[in-house]
């Protein structure tokens, strides 16, 4: 990962995942509100393309827990996809909550989409971080982290096609990065 590279994905979380979690987990606020309220007040479009949260029930903990998903158009052909989890930026030790960082170079005259994958185990654990890694490859990075990261992808994928947080285009990448169906 290149200085560009780490700047785009910590401006991401500055800019938009920490604004949105705070709106809708500590205010209570809907999700898709807390985005327009966000975007309409100047914080989300520091980042061109930041669309919102959706949210999944995790059954592991039986609680509910608010993904930022950022969908980042920072500079074409590039284009970025982060989800972080709001229990790992509350911190709460060994909750066994994982984020997921998945930069996504969506080279649109290319047929090859690298790809950059972060995976960040609940706090305490190691962090399994691959750069720049072929698609064929990231399947075994994400299979070589928690299982429970694997198993939310499906819905992850289907929830990003269905809400329209990342074109198509974006989403079949994905589905072939991680070997998974929506």
């Amino acid at each position: 990962m290149d200085v560009a590279e780490t700047a785009d994905l910590t401006a991401a979380m500055l800019y938009c995942v920490i604004p949105l979690w705070y709106l809708s987990m500590s205010r209570g606020v809907d999700s898709l509100t807390a985005s327009a309220w966000l975007r309409e007040r100047g914080g989300a479009p520091a980042l061109p393309g930041a669309r919102g949260v959706y949210r999944w029930t995790d059954n592991d903990h039986d609680m509910e827990l608010t993904t930022a998903v950022v969908a980042l158009a920072i500079a074409a052909p590039r284009a970025y996809l982060a989800s972080v989890t709001a229990l790992e930026l509350m911190n709460l030790g060994d909750v066994g909550s994982e984020s997921v960082f998945v930069a996504v170079r969506n080279a649109r005259r290319r047929r090859r989409y690298p790809v950059i994958v972060r995976i960040e185990p609940a706090p305490g654990d190691a962090v399994v971080e691959n750069a720049g890694l072929s698609c064929q490859d990231a399947p075994s990075a994400i299979r070589s982290a928690a299982p429970s990261i694997e198993d939310k992808m499906p819905a992850l994928l289907w929830d990003l096609r269905r809400s329209g947080l990342a074109s198509p285009e974006q989403c079949e990448c994905l589905i072939l990065e991680f070997g998974c169906s929506s």
